[in-house]
């Protein structure tokens, strides 16, 4: 679209030129894509090409003849390109400036440049402004910019060491990380990648360099080690990317380096506690297997003494039976015989009442004698009272019970055991005592509970004659009552031992743990 008739152009004081230039002007303008707009001296729109519809939205044939502010553009831009005419007229010189134009579409930049026209060498009677819209490259190259400074501080702050060559290998690039872990940047023209590499993993670290530099590959990785700056080994993960030219040509190798010695040390020590925790297993495993041989024997050991309970429970069965037939039964057969013979009678009543005094005094002995074998049968004692007071009493009933002379002490402050410590203890002590009676023979017999110490001690001591030769040695016992005594030792977290005082008899010494 054309700004004026041919008529209305040659008016213009660019188009009193030849008519050649003047068509030449107007193609050229007509077919540019910047808006060009000519303005004279005193600042009138001579001319206008069809794309200042673009920045004007009105057709170029309406603005011609009118200065800036009759066409409706804003009072700073007409006061912007005012400034910018008169300064191209009176200097003569071309000029350019960016102007932010304020559309209904928003913030547009607009370059200008402004040329002086003059004809032989005359004063410049207008000038040709060139209006290109640069919003878009504005924008790409602040976006460019930003994109840039972005990359740089990543760079900048990325944990991992940033060094970059050239073709020849000479550093170019090289953040805080790289000069952390490789020293101060060295000079660029003489510092090459190979004076950090360890020189083992040389070889293979320009294997995969080179493929980069001729292009074979686009990234690779490497692992090798380098020299920090205090000269020490680190092992490194170089991740290297091929940095193209605008020609498609490897321009430099970007390389991003991660310090992998923490975790190589790591493995290598993960790797060490694998071997040994094999190596504790492979132990432990031997351990258990003798363990579970042992448990196995225990377990055997357990059964014999579950089937020897059944047979010293058996015994004692007898035993109570005989003690009740001998005892309790006989006198009972003589209170029945009394009974009967004072039946048929014919004594006179001061006799019968002698000899019912003696019937009551037999009676009486029956009850004791029963009431001391259900005791030593089930203590019922040891729910209610001390230990202390329930071996004091069986001291007494045993006295009693095999008419030998038997006493029991107590030393310290006595804890309270519960009723299955104090049964255990209760039925060792009653164990020592018959044994020493039935099978040493014992007059005399003494009962220590002693608590003063850290942990508590029964002692059972007696004249008898000790162990029989058939008992073995080292705490082997042979017999029944000598395994249990050993037995509830064990439940009372304690041991048993048998010692020979230099007097004679036996010493049975049970140490346990106090509550």
């Amino acid at each position: 679209m054309k700004a004026k008739s041919p008529t209305q152009l040659s008016d213009s004081p660019i188009h009193n030129a030849l008519p050649a230039v003047n068509h030449r002007f107007e193609a050229l303008s007509e077919c540019s894509p910047d808006i060009i707009l000519e303005i004279t001296a005193d600042g009138v729109i001579s001319y206008a090409n069809p794309q200042s519809i673009n920045m004007l939205s009105v057709p170029p044939d309406t603005i011609i003849d009118k200065n800036p502010s009759e066409v409706g553009l804003p009072a700073s831009f007409c006061e912007f390109l005012k400034t910018l005419t008169i300064s191209t007229l009176r200097t003569g010189h071309t000029m350019e400036r960016d102007y932010e134009f304020i559309t209904p579409g928003g913030i547009r930049i607009f370059n200008i440049r402004t040329a002086p026209v003059s004809m032989h060498g005359r004063d410049p009677l207008s000038i040709i402004a060139s209006i290109r819209d640069r919003t878009d490259r504005h924008r790409r190259e602040a976006e460019l910019e930003a994109a840039s400074q972005r990359l740089m501080l990543h760079a900048s702050n990325s944990p991992l060491a940033v060094v970059e060559f050239d073709r020849d290998g000479r550093c170019t690039t090289w953040n805080h990380r790289a000069e952390e872990l490789f020293g101060p940047r060295p000079n660029s023209v003489l510092w090459m990648w190979s004076a950090v590499i360890h020189p083992d993993d040389r070889p293979r670290f320009e294997e995969v360099y080179q493929r980069l530099h001729r292009g074979s590959e686009a990234s690779a990785f490497a692992s090798a080690r380098f020299t920090g700056r205090d000269g020490s080994t680190f092992y490194g993960e170089w991740h290297l990317s091929c940095l193209f030219d605008p020609d498609g040509r490897p321009a430099s190798v970007l390389c991003f380096v991660n310090d992998a010695t923490a975790r190589v040390k790591a493995e290598t020590a993960l790797q060490q506690s694998k071997e040994q925790l094999e190596e504790t297993v492979a132990n432990r495993t031997s351990q258990l297997r003798k363990t579970t041989e042992r448990l196995q024997n225990e377990i055997e050991v357990r059964r014999r003494l579950e089937r020897d309970l059944i047979e010293i429970s058996e015994r004692e069965h007898r035993r109570i039976g005989q003690d009740l037939h001998d005892g309790v039964c006989q006198e009972l057969a003589g209170i029945r015989f009394s009974i009967e013979a004072m039946s048929k009678s014919r004594a006179p009543a001061k006799a019968l009442s002698k000899q019912l005094a003696e019937l009551a005094a037999a009676a009486s002995r029956a009850v004791h004698h029963t009431r001391l074998i259900s005791r030593g049968l089930a203590p019922l004692a040891l729910e209610s009272v001390e230990i202390s007071d329930a071996l004091e009493e069986l001291a007494a009933n045993s006295s009693t019970l095999f008419q030998t002379e038997c006493s029991f002490t107590a030393k310290g402050a006595i804890p309270k055991l519960g009723l299955e410590r104090s049964t255990n203890l209760y039925r060792i002590a009653q164990e020592c005592i018959q044994n020493a009676i039935k099978h040493g023979g014992a007059t005399r017999i003494r009962i220590l509970l002693d608590c003063s110490g850290s942990k508590g001690i029964l002692a059972v001591t007696d004249n008898g004659s000790g162990l029989p030769e058939s008992a073995a040695a080292n705490g082997a016992h042979a017999g029944m009552g000598l395994k249990i005594m050993g037995h509830r030792a064990e439940i009372l977290r304690g041991t048993v031992s048998f010692l020979s005082p230099k007097e004679g008899g036996l010493c049975v010494h049970c140490v346990f743990e106090k509550p």
